[in-house]
């Protein structure tokens, strides 16, 4: 999914070296093909489509959308630092905060609270309240999304 936000095709992306090194020929074409299928299905699904549709009028509405934004928060006492792998501003002045998940099982509890640390950085970031920032977990294996 890193490929399509700096701006390619799935198809045209080539991960580095080293971390395709442990990997047979056979292995590396079965894993991106796997890998392009799941760009496709998101850019075909709901977020996907609000997310390229933000993107389309990022620059005439001043839209906010950002791939891989890099974070570091003091918060709690503690410093958090990550990276959130999609954030889009809707329409309506809402955020959508999109976390990737390869998991085999769906499970968003497991991922409440990073997402709840995420809500808190995006609202601290745009002042807005939390209530407007809506976080939704992409199942990569399942091609299904999920609010948290």
């Amino acid at each position: 999914l890193r490929a399509q936000a700096e701006g390619i095709m799935p198809e045209e992306y080539d991960p580095s070296f080293a971390r395709l090194k442990q990997l047979s020929d056979t292995e590396i074409a079965k894993n991106k093909e796997l890998c392009i299928k799941m760009c496709h299905e998101f850019a075909e699904s709901h977020l996907g489509k609000a997310a390229y549709s933000s993107a389309d009028s990022a620059r005439s509405q001043k839209r906010f959308i950002r791939a891989e934004l890099e974070f570091k928060m003091f918060n709690d006492g503690y410093i958090w630092s990550g990276f959130i792998d999609l954030i889009y501003q809707n329409a309506d002045g809402t955020f959508t905060i999109v976390d990737y998940k390869s998991d085999s099982n769906i499970m968003p509890e497991k991922h409440a609270a990073q997402l709840h640390t995420y809500r808190k950085l995006a609202s601290k970031l745009f002042r807005i309240p939390e209530e407007k920032i809506i976080c939704k977990l992409w199942y990569l294996r399942h091609g299904r999304e999920v609010e948290v």
